[in-house]
């Protein structure tokens, strides 16, 4: 593990950090659900461009090993793809629209 890779088990810590950073508010933070098998993980949408109001959702995008089923909790929803999906974006929304560009 090199010197600036966290420890899995300050993912999730780290995770909230972050997203504390970008201005996530608390309320959406509790509703994170665990992060431990992630490996790597990527805010989109409204919190991630900056542009998010009172009412926004929190969009995350997954990295795992195993196609693993989305999830939504409270206002966060949490979309796993593998490496394959993304890169061929077969099954994906998210894959599609990264092949377009």
């Amino acid at each position: 593990m090199s010197s600036t890779e966290a420890p899995r088990d300050d993912t999730d810590q780290l995770v909230r950090h972050r997203l504390r950073e970008l201005g996530v508010p608390e309320s959406i933070l509790a509703d994170i659900p665990g992060l431990e098998r992630l490996d790597a993980l990527m805010v989109y949408g409204s919190q991630a461009r900056g542009d998010a109001v009172e009412t926004s959702d929190l969009d995350l995008l997954g990295l795992v090993q195993e196609p693993t089923t989305s999830t939504r909790s409270g206002d966060v929803h949490l979309s796993y793809y593998t490496v394959e999906q993304l890169a061929s974006g077969v099954g994906t929304l998210f894959g599609a629209h990264l092949r377009m560009r």
